[in-house]
């Protein structure tokens, strides 16, 4: 992600120093805010943006009818899922969320853990056909 936008920033300004217009124009005026602010010296102080929702943490708990990918074993890998619901087992700071997932290949329902032992997840976003 970061380096996306590195890469972005520097054609801006290959682009600028080779005097080519610009989507929005010519000159510096027609770039973006940031590439501005880096030509013109002033202050920049670079912020990581989380592109595709890649980069946020995945929340502990899902809600009820997130499709997800669940990583079964080494023989059915992946399966495609739908949270049915989430259940509450044990206690306090013991606590552990277990959730109910209802599988596409059976229409099967299995309670299972989103994390591997080791603290691993078990589990991604569903991922769309190819």
């Amino acid at each position: 992600a970061a380096s996306e936008r590195l890469e972005l920033l520097l054609r801006h300004l290959r682009e600028l120093q080779a005097g080519a217009p610009t989507p929005r124009g010519s000159g510096a005026a027609g770039f973006p805010e940031a590439v501005r602010a880096v030509l013109s010296g002033g202050s920049f102080s670079p912020i990581d943006i989380p592109l595709r929702g890649d980069a946020a943490e995945p929340p502990t708990e899902l809600p009820d009818g997130a499709r997800l990918e669940y990583w079964w074993n080494e023989e059915w890998g992946w399966c495609a899922a739908t949270v049915v619901r989430r259940l509450r087992v044990g206690e306090g700071d013991s606590a552990a969320i277990v959730h109910t997932l209802c599988f596409d290949s059976d229409g099967s329902w299995e309670d299972c853990a989103l994390d591997f032992s080791d603290g691993g997840r078990r589990w991604r976003p569903l991922q769309s056909p190819t």
